[in-house]
């Protein structure tokens, strides 16, 4: 397993399962494959999904901003600063 660990407290956050070389070729086609439908929509259609994913981390970032204060140690206004 890969622990997660929150460097100011020594405590496991998350345990992940690491995958193996053929999990790991699949997901990277699965990318791959996402990237080259993605790069065929049209710029404006590519410009929505940039403003969604802005849209969203500004509507999340105080939970992301948590998630990395655990992660990494970090003051909370620093991992939002980092979100945005």
């Amino acid at each position: 397993m890969i622990a997660s660990i929150n460097p100011s407290t020594g405590e496991t956050v998350k345990e992940l399962k690491p995958l193996d070389s053929t999990q790991i070729e699949a997901k990277l086609e699965k990318a791959k494959e996402a990237f080259e439908r993605y790069r065929r929509k049209p710029f404006i259609r590519r410009v929505q999904s940039m403003m969604g994913a802005a849209e969203l981390l500004e509507r999340e970032k105080e939970r992301l901003a948590r998630i990395s204060t655990l992660e990494m140690g970090k003051l909370l206004g620093a991992g939002m600063e980092e979100i945005m």
